[in-house]
């Protein structure tokens, strides 16, 4: 599995529309992508692609679901993980918490050829350290946002 996370350390920047843009353009294409909204305090991801959420990461983390009961269809036959809309507690994760979460994610998901992680702000520091959790490595693709002008 490729793993592809956009992050930055600030909201605002424009990475969930790089994620879902990149999601679908890799699906029309033929590739089994899966989109992770990983900003678990204001997720969109559902809203940008237009898609109807019955069940959220928040069901997930209450034990009501498992992830593969949360997972929706986009389109271009891309599948997506939808964060919880308005829910405080889960976007307020310590880091064990968050790894916990990603650690859940790899084990009740079919595995895609390419996970998309669409972060918010401060999720697992704002720089993704995936690798050593069950089914992940490093990122090949790391899009981060500098706070200063003109660094990436």
């Amino acid at each position: 599995m490729q793993v592809i996370a956009i992050t930055s350390g600030k909201g605002g920047v424009g990475k969930t529309n790089i994620a879902v843009n990149l999601a679908v353009s890799m699906s029309r294409e033929g590739m089994d992508v899966l989109l992770f909204d990983a900003d678990l305090g204001l997720g969109n991801v559902d809203v940008l692609l237009g898609v109807s959420v019955e069940h959220t990461l928040a069901d997930v983390m209450a034990g009501r679901r498992q992830f593969a009961d949360v997972v929706v269809r986009g389109p271009e036959g891309l599948r997506v993980v939808p964060a919880a809309f308005d829910a405080a507690s889960l976007a307020n994760l310590d880091h064990a918490e968050q790894v916990n979460l990603v650690n859940s994610f790899s084990q009740n998901i079919d595995t895609p050829e390419v996970l998309i992680v669409d972060t918010g702000p401060d999720f697992l520091g704002a720089g993704p350290k995936l690798d050593g959790l069950a089914g992940f490595e490093e990122p090949r693709v790391l899009v981060r946002w500098s706070l200063r002008r003109g660094h990436s």
